[in-house]
């Protein structure tokens, strides 16, 4: 519908939309206040900040029991999915999609060997998902697959969720692109920076 917020700079980056959901028949479903903001880091990884605010404008609102939607919904490039190179781990220790699929986590992380160019040949990297600690009411447990998709924010484990009218509900995620695997890009280490950041006092 209109942008909020639109701006860059040597640090960051940010994009605020105000969007309609509408349907088929034109009519408004709901509203959302979406933020995404992009850090500038080293080339070797990437921070997207992603909020979504979702309000019942119209009426009660309801997301049915589906497994192909999230806030946000992520799917690897097919060569690091779980049937090659890929590697599923979270911040429970677990790995692999059985013992992941439906469970908490803090976060999840995708890592593999991944083809960059002629040059480089293959190099590892990965891309995790962190749910923000404020948010977790339907932001823990989650859907991953080994073909490639995953996210946090999925109301199929709780059998579809009704936003009453005049009520909102918020998600908010980092993605984490990073070079190496989830160890060696030091994923655990960066969530703690998400969820326990360090607070600036000016003395």
């Amino acid at each position: 519908r209109e942008f909020l917020t639109l701006f860059g700079g040597p640090v960051m980056g940010q994009i605020t939309a105000r969007i309609d959901w509408m349907t088929n028949g034109g009519e408004r479903l709901l509203q959302e206040i979406r933020t995404m903001r992009l850090y500038n880091l080293p080339e070797t990884s990437r921070y997207v900040d992603v909020s979504s605010q979702l309000f019942a404008t119209e009426g009660d609102v309801v997301f049915g029991d589906t497994k192909e939607g999230g806030f946000p919904f992520i799917r690897v490039n097919e060569q690091i999915n779980g049937y090659h190179t890929g590697q599923i781990t979270s911040s429970t220790g677990e790995s692999g999609e059985r013992r992941l699929f439906g469970k908490e986590a803090d976060w999840v992380d995708y890592s593999g060997k991944i083809y960059v160019s002629p040059e480089k040949g293959f190099v590892e990297a990965g891309i995790s998902l962190f749910v923000h600690p404020r948010y977790r009411d339907y932001s823990s447990r989650w859907f991953v697959r080994d073909y490639g998709p995953f996210t946090s924010s999925n109301f199929h484990f709780y059998g579809g969720y009704t936003l009453k009218a005049h009520r909102s509900i918020t998600f908010c995620h980092r993605i984490y692109l990073h070079e190496g695997s989830a160890i060696t890009g030091k994923v655990k280490e960066r969530y703690r920076e998400y969820a326990c950041p360090v607070e600036a006092e000016w003395v």
